[in-house]
């Protein structure tokens, strides 16, 4: 069995008794910058911080590839539904040193069995960078300096 990563406690996987990875992975950001106007002139732009991150990626939850559709589905819409903040990894290593929410997930069920039991299903994952205080994203404290 080779793992290819961890989104929190699910594991990206493939062996020969199953295959959980992911696929159309994106990853952006933008950074984040302040316009000021400037009379009879053009506008000065200013670097403010990074930007928060966003990742999105498929994953195929299908029976022939020895995964459970339904309980894998019901567990990643408990971590949208909840909020949970989860660590990524791929290859070994962190994706970002903050930990990532889900914050969008959409189903697309390609075939079902004559009970109407999910037999694959595509999920595509919306993820975004969750800094966990305001200091780990360039913020202050909101104290005050002399």
């Amino acid at each position: 069995m080779a793992d290819i990563g961890y989104m929190g406690d699910i594991p990206f996987t493939t062996s020969s008794r199953k295959v959980r990875t992911f696929f159309d992975y994106s990853r952006k950001g933008d950074p984040r910058l302040g316009t000021h106007d400037i009379i009879g002139g053009k506008a000065r732009v200013e670097f403010i911080a990074p930007p928060l991150e966003t990742i999105d990626f498929t994953i195929k939850l299908s029976k022939g590839l020895g995964l459970n559709p339904l309980r894998e589905l019901e567990d990643l819409r408990e971590m949208r539904d909840t909020g949970a903040a989860f660590n990524l990894f791929i290859g070994g290593r962190p994706v970002s040193e903050h930990k990532w929410l889900i914050t969008s997930l959409n189903e697309v069920v390609n075939y079902v069995d004559r009970k109407g039991e999910i037999i694959s299903v595509d999920v595509s994952l919306s993820l975004q960078e969750y800094p966990e205080s305001a200091e780990d994203v360039g913020g202050d404290s909101g104290g005050t300096s002399n």
